[in-house]
């Protein structure tokens, strides 16, 4: 039995672990109660591969399951591993013409925060039967759980999909999988 001493507790994705809320900050726990991080995330979310998804101060990281931080806040957006990767999201400056922008650029990480999918692509759109599938306006490639590009055109892709790119386009959020924004729905 846990004491009542917290302000939540929340079943994580996995058996064992629990996330627990204190002061609208959040933390990690076992099933024994026993803390394995303080209450100092704003949220934490979506396990996968062994770490889960975790926010401070506008930014995402990871944790492991000891609670220790093993990819530092440095992402605007971020999802859940699966098969190795993550897609994640960090705003750059692009120029276009003789104006500044600030942008999201998308990209793949590994669980030790390497790189293996460089940040280029303007969305992150889902993650299927092992593969990401990233776009730009002009293109989507997709890549397999060792970060490489799976051969294929877009019509290709699209077709091995279950994904119907052209009359549900959606944008989903990084940590609720509730869709932020809509174009061409029936």
């Amino acid at each position: 039995m846990l004491p009542c001493q917290y302000d939540s507790i929340i079943v994580s994705d996995i058996n064992n672990y629990y996330i627990y809320g204190l002061d609208n900050m959040y933390g990690l726990m076992d099933s024994c109660g026993n803390c394995l991080s303080q209450a100092r995330y704003d949220k934490i979310s979506r396990y996968g591969d062994g770490l889960f998804l975790v926010k401070r101060d506008n930014k995402y990281g990871y944790l492991d399951t000891q609670g220790h931080l093993v990819i530092q806040f440095q992402y605007d957006i971020a999802y859940a591993f699966h098969d190795g990767l993550a897609c994640v999201g960090k705003e750059i400056m692009v120029s276009y013409g003789n104006k500044k922008q600030k942008v999201i650029r998308f990209g793949l990480i590994d669980t030790l925060g390497n790189i293996v999918v460089k940040y280029k692509f303007n969305e992150s759109l889902y993650f299927e039967e092992g593969r990401w599938i990233l776009a730009n306006k002009l293109y989507k490639e997709a890549y397999n759980k060792k970060g490489e590009a799976i051969p294929g055109t877009y019509e290709q892709i699209k077709q091995q999909s279950s994904f119907d790119y052209d009359d549900h386009y959606s944008i989903m959020d990084a940590l609720d999988g509730e869709p932020d924004a809509y174009w061409n729905i029936d």
